[in-house]
């Protein structure tokens, strides 16, 4: 279990190689990984080296326990998590990390906006692609794939990691090579998920793709993927990247789910958008 007693205003100390600041309302804050491994958990005191209570989750890098949702619910593989909150300019900061490669030894470092309420206590924060962004991204441009905090497959998986162990299963995750980092091995029924984006009317995606696959890619607002608003048919044929274009009915702040729904396999590296 890993330790960082936090921050959170101006004065720094050192006690027993552990960093701290002191809160101007003089309380201390201990922000720790738990047993379960995919959340960090944070206690409070007055004092820096006793008397710590534990007041709940700040961050789960699969969402658990955010608004309810199960561990059967997560919204991607999960694994060990590490990070603690930062006061920045005004607003609180929540640093954590994903994972990619199916193993818990690969690791992508994420950032979050998070709350405090009027008591000192944090909001649960919720796993986004917007990092230090401070607020919705622009639809308008291009953006890695990699970004995506929601990427789910319909094989069910054991334990904390897919890949622990050597246990890869028939998923999708965040993999690289010389173009980069991108979602490998999207099959049927996988979704993978943005959150969120600003959208002007009349907003064209392009997503960038390669693999052995025929289909459709088809565009949601929700991660059940009830509410659709466009899809594009596709074909791919080899290691290639090719551009599939779609229209998109959609506007203002929404999150957006891409599922594939057809045979074989596919790589997402990019979605670019344009406004027409």
């Amino acid at each position: 279990m890993a330790l960082y007693l936090s921050c959170l205003n101006s004065i720094e100390r050192n006690m027993h190689g552990l960093t701290y600041r002191k809160m101007t309302h003089g309380k201390y804050y201990f922000i720790y990984s738990t047993e379960k491994v995919h959340e960090l958990a944070y206690a409070i005191s007055d004092y820096p080296d006793r008397d710590f209570k534990y007041q709940g989750v700040p961050i789960s890098n699969g969402d658990i326990g955010l608004n309810g949702r199960t561990k059967a619910e997560k919204t991607r593989d999960i694994g060990n998590n590490h990070g603690s909150v930062e006061y920045i300019n005004g607003k609180y900061y929540i640093f954590y990390h994903r994972h990619t490669n199916q193993t818990a030894y690969s690791r992508q470092a994420c950032a979050e906006e998070i709350e405090m309420d009027a008591g000192g206590r944090f909001v649960m924060a919720e796993c986004t692609s917007c990092g230090l962004n401070q607020g919705p991204l622009v639809a308008d441009g291009e953006y890695p794939a990699s970004i995506a905090c929601v990427i789910k497959g319909l094989s069910k998986i054991k334990g904390a990691m897919s890949g622990q162990n050597g246990k890869k299963v028939n998923n999708p995750y965040v993999a690289a090579d010389s173009n980069g980092q991108f979602i490998k091995n999207i099959s049927n029924g996988s979704i993978v998920g943005f959150k969120y984006f600003f959208f002007e009317k009349n907003t064209t995606a392009t997503v960038t793709l390669r693999g052995t696959a025929k289909g459709k890619i088809c565009f949601f607002t929700d991660e059940a993927c009830n509410n659709q608003v466009g899809s594009v048919d596709i074909s791919l044929e080899g290691d290639k990247w090719c551009d599939f274009q779609c229209p998109l009915n959609i506007e203002h702040i929404q999150a957006l789910y891409i599922r594939f729904e057809g045979s074989g396999k596919l790589d997402f590296i990019k979605m670019r958008f344009t406004l027409s």
